[in-house]
């Protein structure tokens, strides 16, 4: 990826810079004294590349990237990339917000389709961020997605890794899918209860009794044979009090009582006709009385409407001219007539009244003799089946002690087999209960062995390990391939992904062996993602002789990449370089330069 121009307006210190990088130079070098822009020219590159830059960890601190008293700021790159052409990057700085547009050839792309990412201070940045940079390079290498090779990694049981675990493996958060299984893991191991066997021993009788070898079937049907027996004996219990009972009477009593009862029955049923008879009789007379009564009042009316339309008659008018004392005559008469009409009337209504009276009376007596013939027939039956089962009855019956002794048996075997069936159900519920919970149990340890296996191989040094070996053993190789630059016989990189140089650790390094370390690692990274364009900044760190590496190492690589800039802090002017694929620039105002 060659780099062609760069163009920076109001970004940090400076007002305007621009660099022009002219064709066969692939080597640029940037120069200056302390505070004249060099890290402003690298942190607007690596925005530019990856949106990241030293001075940009939060939103807010964008407003720090613009010049002070302008609105916003502004970078500009442009590049050649083989298979893909001309390529121009414009960043734009604004206080809330950053926006980089990129367009191939006049057509608008997106970032990560043209640039790698640009690996600023990799020992500087924590495990994680470590980590993020190897697996992205692993993947850029054209090898399996780490969350596809962890799926084949554990085979069939990925199916069941919960949605959580599976959230963090498709980011590629492998510590906080470490945590959640770890979670798990010891949610299951609470989860494992203590699960003793109940004994299958249990004393009845002064005998010891395997429940595991009795059935519940079995047991039911001894206690249903027993009820048996005992319904038996309560029928020969009885049978024997009905025996004892009909004993005390003889049977020539039996047969006076039965006459007294027959005698008693004809009695109340001759009573009963004689009352039914005296009902007939007052019914008919009260129909009788209700006819002459109904003929009474018709009478009744007649009169007082003749009494009614008498006096509206005028006797002028008669046909039979009749005198007025004749007509009062006749009309007090009718008075009478209708005065002991109505007293007649009178005493007929009371007398039927007593009638219904005795009507209900005697249906009560009627009634009573009813209940009495159906007592004495009861009781005629009951002398009747005493006389017949008088005649069936055994002749030596068993004594009632005996019926006593064998009912009192049944009902203690009985209860002991009731009790040994609810013992028997209770053992067996603890063995279901026992059984459910060693299942669980099962489970929950197979899920807690399951979890342990994916947090162990989750770890550091688990699969995220395996997986980086693709990318590390490459990438040590390349850093090997130039550690003469450290003088180092032996570069090696441990599971937290920190180096050793000859076994010495990297936080015990000089800072500038510091320095050439992060060198070399830089350029591995860049390399192995084809990005052909790398920057180095702080090169005044070295001393002369390892500046002296520091070319001999640029003269190396430079065939494997488009564009390398350095930065370097020196007071005065460098001496130009010899080489035409060289060429260096000094920055003497930060405010707006330019190269020649």
């Amino acid at each position: 990826m060659k780099l062609r121009n760069i163009l920076i307006k109001n970004f940090t210190c400076f007002k305007k810079f621009s660099l022009s990088i002219p064709d066969g130079v692939k080597i640029v070098g940037i120069f200056g004294p302390n505070a004249s822009g060099k890290t402003s020219i690298k942190d607007a590159l690596q925005l530019l590349l990856t949106g990241k830059c030293r001075e940009l960890q939060y939103k807010k601190d964008l407003a720090s990237l613009i010049r002070h008293g302008e609105s916003k700021a502004m970078v500009e790159a442009e590049f050649i990339m083989e298979n893909k052409g001309r390529i121009i990057a414009r960043g734009t700085i604004l206080p809330s917000r950053y926006n980089v547009v990129i367009s191939c050839n006049g057509k608008t792309i997106k970032l990560d389709t043209c640039f790698s990412p640009i690996f600023f201070n990799f020992l500087n940045a924590p495990t994680a961020e470590r980590k993020k940079m190897l697996f992205d390079l692993f993947k850029r290498g054209g090898n399996q997605d780490p969350l596809s090779l962890l799926c084949n990694k554990l085979n069939a049981e990925i199916k069941s890794i919960p949605e959580g675990v599976r959230e963090a493996l498709a980011k590629e958060d492998f510590e906080k899918a470490q945590a959640i299984t770890i979670e798990l893991r010891r949610h299951h191991k609470r989860l494992i209860k203590p699960a003793d066997e109940p004994d299958s021993l249990f004393v009845l009788e002064e005998k010891k009794i395997d429940f595991s070898r009795l059935q519940l079937n079995d047991i039911q049907k001894r206690i249903n044979q027993l009820r048996d027996e005992q319904k038996k004996i309560l029928e020969e219990e009885a049978k024997l009090s009905l025996y004892e009972n009909i004993q005390t009477q003889s049977p020539d009593e039996l047969k006076q009582k039965q006459k007294a009862l027959e005698d008693r029955i004809k009695l109340a049923e001759e009573e009963k006709s004689h009352l039914e008879q005296q009902k007939r009789e007052l019914e008919q007379k009260k129909q009788e009385l209700n006819g002459k009564e109904g003929s009474l009042r018709y009478y009744l009316l007649s009169l007082e409407s003749s009494l009614k339309s008498a006096p509206e008659k005028c006797p002028i008018y008669e046909v039979e001219c009749k005198s007025r004392e004749l007509i009062e005559s006749t009309l007090t008469q009718k008075q009478e007539e209708l005065k002991k009409q109505k007293e007649k009337l009178k005493r007929l209504n009371k007398t039927l009244t007593d009638i219904v009276s005795k009507l209900h009376h005697l249906d009560s007596l009627i009634s009573k003799r009813k209940n009495g013939i159906w007592e004495a027939k009861r009781q005629l039956s009951e002398v009747a089946t005493q006389l017949k089962q008088m005649k069936s009855l055994p002749q030596n019956p068993p004594s009632r002690e005996e019926v006593q002794k064998r009912k009192a048996d049944i009902e203690y075997r009985l209860k002991a087999l009731t009790t040994l069936y609810e013992e028997k159900l209770r053992y067996d519920k603890a063995v279901a209960e026992y059984e459910r919970v060693k299942k669980e149990n099962e489970e929950n340890s197979r899920l807690a062995e399951f979890y342990d296996r994916m947090a162990k191989a989750l770890a550091p040094d688990g699969i995220p390990s395996l997986l980086l070996q693709g990318t590390i053993k490459p990438f040590i190789s390349r850093i090997r391939q130039y550690a003469w630059l450290l003088g180092a016989k032996d570069i090696t990189i441990a599971p937290d992904f920190t180096f050793f140089i000859n076994e010495t650790p990297e936080y015990l390094l000089s800072e500038s062996e510091k320095f050439r370390l992060q060198l070399l690692v830089q350029e591995a990274l860049s390399y192995l993602t084809k990005t052909r364009l790398l920057i180095i900044d702080r090169v005044d760190i070295l001393d002369q002789a390892n500046k002296a590496f520091f070319f001999r190492f640029l003269q190396e690589i430079m065939g494997h990449y488009d564009t390398i800039i350095f930065f370097a802090t020196v007071s005065a002017p460098p001496k130009s370089p010899s080489d035409e694929s060289i060429t260096f620039l000094y920055l003497s105002d930060k405010e707006e330069a330019s190269n020649v």
